[in-house]
């Protein structure tokens, strides 16, 4: 991973991005069918994940 962002916004809501420095870092960590980001989500149902290119939103 190459860079962490936290942004925090009005009443206190933050979001924090994880860009990964190459498409088989983030497969390595998020799983090839993106298993163990489902297993997170379900863990965290009220935060929410969104994946874009080689980011975690």
């Amino acid at each position: 991973m190459s860079e962490t962002r936290l942004d925090v916004g009005p009443l206190g809501s933050s979001s924090r991005s994880v860009q990964f420095e190459s498409p088989e870092h983030m497969v390595r960590t998020l799983g090839a069918h993106d298993e163990v980001l489902r297993m997170i989500e379900s863990e965290f149902r009220d935060i929410d994940f969104l994946v874009r290119g080689n980011e975690l939103l």
